[in-house]
């Protein structure tokens, strides 16, 4: 076997996981989302601190002009 048949399988096993892992970044939070409205929690608790404080995250760029 050649060695750059082995480097090859290895670059797309690395870039096979690089696309798993951002399947599930995507598709995590977006089943989040749909669960977090059933929720219920103490207005003052910690898990209601945590989801404020994800809702409230900037996850964009602001564009300047």
């Amino acid at each position: 076997m050649n060695s750059t048949d082995s480097s090859d399988q290895q670059d797309k096993d690395v870039t096979f996981s690089f696309q798993i892992i951002g399947l599930l970044l995507t598709l995590i939070p977006l089943i989040v989302s749909e669960i977090l409205p059933f929720c219920h929690c103490d207005p003052n608790g910690i898990t209601h601190g945590i989801f404020l404080s994800i809702s409230r995250m900037n996850t964009r760029k602001p564009v300047k002009k």
